[in-house]
């Protein structure tokens, strides 16, 4: 019995509580917010019109990224690979734009082998499930590793995986992901100072690589910079470290090469010029409240978020028993590398003036991150410290708790009476919980010193159970599990699409209709598109076309652009055939084709083709239409040139009859190339 409490024991616990919040699953759901999908956006809300006449309910209106890009992109890589092609180049959004360069897509991460075993949607299921699992294995072990109680290290893990970081972006698949691998590369780091077998740097490497290809750069930069350092502190050879980490910059160009050129050609910049002005980017010092209480400025996923900004980016909550024993380390050694992390992020993630160097100076990289991603590390720290401060206090019958109460204690009175004094009726539904846990730790401090030895581990075992309702009652109530059949449902619009042969693009003037990417899943192509890195040259175009004038720098669309003036004849260069509106549409080159509910689709009638010569009127035949790949058959009847209505990009190659030629920008960025009289074939490729 003392061996499956000491060793079976407290994994079954960590394995619990993951099942419990994966529950749904096993029920036939999904873990995307595709509720929020069919519930916000047209012509979905026209499909369930019937059953559903005031929309299909939603739980959390915030998370719609996951739908709206992950969840596609993933789909899209998948795709491609299984093809055989890497996908280079997406033509689905943005009038075009590359798609290996877009990180966030995880082309070429290793887990993406699950999508090659079971069918798309249930890999999603298993892929975004793979976290909490991989998450939980890789800290348990390396808290092990740290030779804490066993007791100790399943509270870390837990406060890890369902730590509001964590919890917050694990629908995403990509941000999770990558955090999940830092504690494998620590547990790497401390088995090869055990043992000196280099086969666990093969190891570091490989995790580093794999939370570099998880597919995002800025979460992977704080990591790397923590393994960096947690590496050079505690390996004697640093020639080691180095080429280790040299190996891991070869492993991944094929990635961070493409990137960094779509880094330098994107519109990010221009996006975040004003993030000096803008306070939000940076964590709000009131909202450090969220450590300690995570919902006193409300929670999207009940409708009462009156908080600055973003609730998803300001949590930095582990759960309150959690952060109580992490405070109890505060003046243990062992511990001050955690604090010096935490202390560091705190003051770049907060609106310092030590945070707005980078942006001062326009450091590359930092000066166009977000600060409060900092609590990816923040947030690990300080579950790492709650394992450390659980374990000192199963040594010391938890004596160590005394301060750390009173400081939890102390905030808890002082926020009390500003909720009160300020009405602040959320608020104080939300302190009723923390001042609970803060009750409950108070009275399990009081009866364990009542208890003899033998019965003080159903003690540890109640401050476990206690924090796990805690931590379960904050994930399940701000996550979305969605039925499969809101996952991209093919309505009459939809239908109506797919059935014109022809290649044409779609624009929708009301941003309630199949918002940016959602088109995509379909393999229809638009003008619009949702990504923090867009080319620079297209946000020229689209600035352009929305002001009906050329401008000398182009808008910031901060991420999602969604044009709408229908007087700019750039939607006829675009090969805009179809444009949606939920209301009744006048213009003279527009006629009305279709409806579904409230959703109209209007044909433009004056839509140039995609291909096209600037000189006659010889139709250019598609051959071809692939994401890397074009073929084109023309007849000119003299020297002339051949425009794709295609962005321009490095890497695209153009070839006449086999040779090759050159391509040149359009006035709107288009590919042209300059074709001979008579009849050729045009190839595109990347």
């Amino acid at each position: 019995m003392s061996f499956l409490m000491k060793n079976k024991l407290p994994p079954f616990l960590i394995g619990l509580i993951i099942t419990i919040f994966l529950w749904p699953v096993f029920f036939g759901k999904i873990p995307l917010p595709a509720d929020a999908l069919v519930g916000l956006y047209h012509p979905y809300r026209d499909y369930f019109a019937t059953n559903s006449p005031n929309g299909v309910p939603y739980k959390n209106f915030l998370i719609t990224d996951p739908i709206r890009q992950q969840f596609i992109w993933k789909k899209f890589a998948v795709e491609q690979l299984k093809r055989h092609e890497i996908p280079w180049w997406n033509p689905y959004t943005h009038s075009g734009m590359p798609f290996v360069a877009n990180m966030q897509a995880g082309v070429f991460y290793p887990l993406n082998i699950i999508f090659w075993i079971l069918p798309f949607i249930d890999a999603w299921s298993l892929f975004i499930l793979s976290q909490s699992v991989l998450g939980g294995v890789f800290m348990y072990a390396y808290l092990r590793q740290q030779k804490l109680h066993s007791l100790a290290c399943v509270l870390g893990t837990i406060s890890f995986v369902f730590s509001g970081f964590f919890i917050v972006w694990w629908e995403w698949g990509n941000i999770s992901h990558t955090i999940l691998w830092l504690p494998a590369i620590l547990w790497s780091i401390d088995r090869y100072i055990s043992s000196h077998n280099t086969k666990y740097l093969i190891l570091h490497t490989i995790f580093l690589s794999s939370s570099f290809f998880a597919g995002h750069l800025q979460t992977w930069f704080y990591l790397a910079i923590v393994s960096g350092i947690y590496a050079l502190i505690n390996i004697k050879s640093k020639l080691l470290v180095i080429g280790a980490w040299l190996l891991v910059i070869a492993i991944t160009s094929i990635q961070w090469l493409p990137t960094l050129e779509l880094i330098q050609l994107s519109a990010r910049d221009i996006d975040q010029t004003q993030i000096l002005t803008r306070l939000d980017w940076f964590i709000p010092w009131q909202h450090l409240i969220q450590i300690i209480a995570p919902d006193f400025f409300g929670n999207p996923a009940t409708l009462n978020y009156w908080g600055v900004w973003n609730y998803a980016e300001f949590i930095g909550y582990i759960g309150f028993i959690p952060l109580v024993f992490a405070f109890s380390t505060l003046k243990n050694k062992l511990t001050r590398f955690w604090w010096g992390l935490i202390i560091i992020g705190l003051l770049f993630a907060l609106p310092t003036p030590i945070a707005k160097i980078p942006f001062i100076l326009k450091i590359p990289f930092l000066s166009q991150a977000q600060p409060s991603r900092l609590l990816s590390i923040i947030s690990f720290a300080l579950a790492v410290l709650s394992a450390y401060g659980f374990d000192y206090a199963l040594k010391n019958n938890l004596k160590s708790l005394k301060y750390p109460l009173l400081v939890t204690g102390f905030i808890l009175v002082t926020l009390w009476p500003i909720a009160i004094r300020l009405n602040l009726s959320v608020s104080q539904r939300n302190l009723i919980l923390p001042s609970g846990l803060f009750a409950a730790m108070i009275i399990i401090l009081q009866v364990s010193k009542l208890l003899k030895k033998r019965l003080l581990l159903s003690t540890y075992y109640l401050i476990l159970l206690v924090s796990f309702a805690d931590q379960l009652r904050f994930a399940t109530k701000f996550t979305s599990f969605s039925p499969r059949e809101y996952v991209f449902p093919e309505t009459k619009v939809i239908k109506f699409l797919q059935s014109d042969p022809s290649l044409f693009r779609i624009m929708s003037i009301d941003r309630r209709i199949l918002p940016p990417n959602v088109a995509m899943f379909y393999n229809l192509q638009t003008i619009e598109g949702y990504d923090p890195l867009y080319l620079k040259n297209y946000a020229q175009l689209i600035t352009e076309m929305e002001t009906g004038q050329k401008q000398d720098q182009p808008a910031s669309f901060n991420r999602i652009l969604s044009p709408t003036n229908l007087n700019s004849d750039i939607i006829n260069k675009l090969n805009v055939k179809y444009i949606f509106s939920l209301n009744d549409l006048s213009q003279p080159f527009l006629q009305k084709v279709f409806q579904e509910g409230e959703t109209r689709i209007y044909q433009n009638m004056t839509v140039l083709p995609r291909a096209r010569l600037l000189t006659g009127t010889d139709p250019v035949m598609l051959k071809q239409y692939t994401p890397n790949k074009i073929i084109l058959e023309v007849s000119a009847p003299t020297n002339t040139t051949l425009e794709v209505a295609d962005m321009m990009y490095p890497g695209w190659k153009a070839y006449l009859d086999n040779q090759s030629i050159d391509i040149n920008p359009s006035p709107e960025n288009f590919r042209q190339v300059s074709i001979p009289a008579g009849k050729h074939q045009v190839i595109f490729s990347l």
